[in-house]
């Protein structure tokens, strides 16, 4: 088949009555000398007439594509996600079975070339799509958090559509067909933005500092904690919906576990006192996920055992065991030292309420 002949098909073929009046013209005479092979020539022609017929057929559907493009690109003006989608996807399957069916005639390139015109409007309705897509992305959590349904389905429409367009390109990538503009990769892109806005959520959770309350580490982190249980909450409970199999929890928890792993390391390398450094280990041992300590903050534990502790000798050295059988640690000089610090404070006010008192 030539090019110049699909392209033909491809414009002409819409008149089917004509077509069909060309099939039943069609007419072997039978001749006596030579009846099998013409009986053989007749059913090879008549086989050749029926798949070029459903050829024609299937593009008759395909050049309705364009009511299809502009439905979708009105629908998304509107944000009317889901019929948007659902026309799109209808686009993609008449491309998608096309192509197979050149396939079975080895025609996948000279279709596929004359295809790439028909369809670049579709990725200028994807691109538009994205943008939607992006936004609600952008508030997921909040979305998620919220009492709006239909933001909500918005929501659930994007990450549906997000699997899909996944499924798709998988199966053009199965069957080796090179379309332009594809993969999309949706699901990295989008899964990234909401990754960003978590992590940007967990760093806004910091709420005070060493001036202003001395427990500020421990206080931060519980109220991180608190926010990210009911963002979790909130996720799962919204993305029940979704099969286990698309891993889709699974991937916020990862972003949390991300975003705290961060803040943490942020706060490991900052001057702690050893106040601040031991509400920092006893929430990191509290907190039941041990895997957010991630490996940037393990080797930050591991450099200081480490540096604290240079020869093995040194480490023995300091671990003293009385006549009582006890051993020395420096847990207990640590505590001592933050009671004491607290007794000397609590003393010197006293003092000064009692010099006031006698002003």
């Amino acid at each position: 088949m030539q090019k110049s002949f699909i392209k033909q098909l491809l414009e002409s073929l819409l008149d089917s009555d004509a077509n069909n009046g060309y099939m039943k013209e069609l007419m072997i005479e039978h001749d006596m000398a030579y009846s099998e092979e013409l009986l053989a020539m007749k059913k090879y022609f008549q086989e050749t007439l029926i798949c070029e017929a459903n050829f024609r057929k299937i593009l008759e559907n395909f050049l309705e594509k364009e009511d299809i493009f502009e439905q979708a690109r009105n629908y998304i003006a509107n944000s009317n996600l889901l019929p948007a989608i659902e026309k799109l996807v209808k686009a993609e399957s008449i491309r998608y079975h096309l192509l197979v069916f050149a396939e079975s005639h080895k025609e996948v390139d000279a279709i596929n070339e004359l295809l790439t015109s028909y369809y670049e409007p579709v990725e200028q309705i994807y691109a538009k799509f994205i943008d939607e897509a992006k936004y609600y992305c952008t508030q997921g959590i909040d979305i998620m958090r919220g009492k709006n349904p239909e933001t909500k389905k918005q929501l659930e429409v994007i990450f549906r559509a997000v699997e899909i367009d996944e499924k798709i390109d998988k199966l053009y990538e199965n069957n080796q067909f090179e379309i332009s503009n594809r993969p999309h990769c949706w699901n990295k892109m989008l899964f990234k933005i909401v990754e960003e806005r978590v992590q940007q959520r967990v760093e806004a959770f910091q709420i005070e500092d060493r001036k202003l309350n001395q427990n500020w580490v421990i206080r931060n982190l519980e109220i991180c904690r608190s926010y990210i249980v009911e963002d979790l909450y909130a996720a799962k409970h919204f993305l029940r919906i979704f099969p286990k199999e698309h891993q889709l929890y699974n991937n916020f928890i990862i972003f949390y576990h991300n975003g705290i792993a961060s803040k943490i390391s942020e706060l490991a390398k900052g001057e702690l006192n050893k106040r601040e450094l031991i509400q920092l280990l006893s929430w990191i041992r509290q907190y039941p996920f041990v895997k957010i300590i991630k490996s940037e903050t393990a080797n930050w534990a591991l450099k200081t055992v480490e540096k604290e502790f240079a020869n093995i000798e040194e480490l023995r050295s300091n671990i003293l065991e009385d006549e009582f059988e006890h051993y020395y640690t420096h847990l207990p000089h640590i505590l001592y030292s933050i009671v004491n610090d607290q007794v000397l404070k609590v003393s010197e006010n006293r003092k000064l309420n009692r010099i006031k008192y006698f002003d």
